[in-house]
């Protein structure tokens, strides 16, 4: 889902802004039905405004897309019959639905699914025509869902060309941005120039094709949007998602959500966690003496009338009060607990905490400069996390710019070619501010540096300390990284 609205109503850490219409109909009736974007769906890729894709969907993702409200109806290009079970280690309550289950689920959320026939190979003019009558009589906008996907992504492009929406430049550009290399797959490139129905070969635009360090590993953590080949955006990560994280071949995780406290002030800071039928905006944390107490919970509903089996078999709520896959706690998203379990499963560490709109300035990047440099000169794949990704991309695309001195222009479309809207966000004044020596970066050095602003150990509150694991207290680079900026 596409963000970055100027926050002049209803704002969220991350800056989105909440219809003034959804938001007053809300605080009036409180009981209605309504839906929400942006802190659900942040894992999808849009393609075109009717089509969206990802990789294959968890129950939950199912049901955050459904509550999102941006998609009318959901296509997976694979038939997965009774193939289903827990997302890795199972360590959550989150599982991979069977094909029957995909529908059940659907149904209750009550957004039309549908699946291509198991016979039917994607990678093929047969593919491409059934993908083609099926989605004709889909509402749109359709999430078009695979395993990683890779097919899911690279049919829908098939489609889009072959209906002349795209041309072949534009399927191996938009390929690029989201990290799939269909150049380099012979039967794709052959499909592709037959379906253009040009005489000349598809190939793809000079420019676009870059090598991808991770190769095709990167996309068993199918959900980070790709800003180069070590750098990796995304929004709020689930503990049953680590061992995908290293299969995908991540050595490091910056996380740019707020800690528990405040570091100068102490004050509470716990962001929101996202809830199943809950309202990601109303609510925020601490009001009302607290969002998940059970009676805002129950004013804050999606749907006052889904059943209770709607959050599992056993819940005695049709809405869920707290949500431990993504680190939440009785009152919100707690940091605290990310680190430590990061710590135990021996993922490199950084704290990066970043606030609201008006924490997008000059003073944000001068506070975390040193440590995002130290990010960068990471020799392998870092995955930059906050809570839908959009402070986690703003930053990344800053520390790029200031750094090699690229243009605001090229900052805003490297942002768009990831699914990121800054045009309202001071990222061109922040940029002209150090390029035209209003502004300075710092001196970093070679070594790990803390700035004078930037608390040291013995300066961070213990509730934002992770414990060290063994190798960590033996010395190795397994430590923990805290950045903070004053005030924030």
């Amino acid at each position: 889902m596409l963000e970055g609205n100027l926050c002049v109503t209803s704002c969220t850490p991350d800056g989105n802004m909440m219809s003034q219409v959804s938001l007053l109909l809300l605080l009036l009736f409180g009981q209605l039905a309504v839906t929400e974007g942006g802190r659900k769906d942040w894992w999808t890729k849009k393609i075109t405004n009717n089509f969206y894709t990802s990789g294959r969907l968890t129950a939950r993702q199912l049901k955050y897309a459904a509550e999102s409200g941006a998609y009318k109806s959901v296509l997976s290009v694979f038939f997965f019959g009774s193939n289903g079970g827990p997302v890795c280690d199972g360590s959550c309550d989150d599982f991979y639905p069977s094909t029957s289950e995909y529908l059940s689920i659907a149904q209750m959320t009550g957004i039309p699914y549908k699946h291509l026939p198991k016979t039917v190979s994607w990678l093929s003019s047969n593919g491409v025509t059934m993908f083609e009558k099926t989605v004709s009589t889909m509402p749109k906008p359709v999430l078009v869902h695979c395993y990683f996907g890779y097919s899911a992504t690279g049919l829908t492009l098939l489609y889009l060309l072959k209906t002349r929406q795209l041309t072949c430049g534009d399927v191996f550009r938009q390929a690029a941005a989201i990290g799939y290399e269909y150049w380099t797959n012979p039967t794709y490139v052959s499909l592709a120039s037959q379906l253009s129905g040009s005489s000349n070969a598809c190939k793809p635009v000079a420019g676009s094709m870059t090598q991808n360090t991770m190769s095709s590993s990167w996309s068993s953590y199918w959900p980070a949007k790709r800003l180069s080949d070590r750098i990796y955006i995304a929004g709020q990560i689930q503990h049953d998602q680590i061992c995908q994280l290293k299969q995908a071949g991540f050595c490091a995780i910056a996380n740019m959500r707020k800690g528990p406290t405040t570091l100068v002030t102490n004050r509470p800071s716990q962001e929101e966690v996202t809830l199943l039928n809950i309202h990601s905006y109303n609510p925020s944390t601490y009001a009302k003496g607290g969002r998940q107490l059970r009676s805002n919970l129950l004013q804050a509903r999606l749907d006052p009338n889904k059943p209770n089996s709607y959050i599992s078999a056993k819940s005695k709520d049709n809405f869920e009060s707290k949500n431990e896959c993504e680190f939440g706690d009785h009152i919100g998203y707690n940091e605290t607990t990310e680190r430590q379990y990061l710590a135990a499963k021996e993922i490199r560490y950084y704290h990066v905490p970043v606030g609201g709109y008006f924490r997008y300035d000059e003073q944000a990047l001068i506070g975390h400069y040193c440590v995002l440099k130290e990010l960068f000169e990471e020799q392998c794949p870092v995955l930059f996390h906050c809570r839908t990704g959009t402070r986690s991309a703003y930053f990344a695309i800053l520390y790029l710019a200031v750094s090699e001195g690229r243009s605001c222009s090229w900052a805003l479309s490297v942002a768009r070619s990831i699914g990121y809207d800054f045009s309202t966000y001071p990222l061109c004044r922040v940029i002209e501010s150090f390029q035209d020596g209003r502004r300075q970066v710092p001196s970093c050095g070679t070594a790990p540096t803390r700035k004078a602003s930037t608390p040291t150990a013995d300066q961070v509150q213990p509730s934002t300390l992770a414990p060290q694991t063994s190798k960590q207290a033996s010395g190795t680079q397994n430590r923990q990284k805290d950045s903070d900026v004053s005030g924030s």
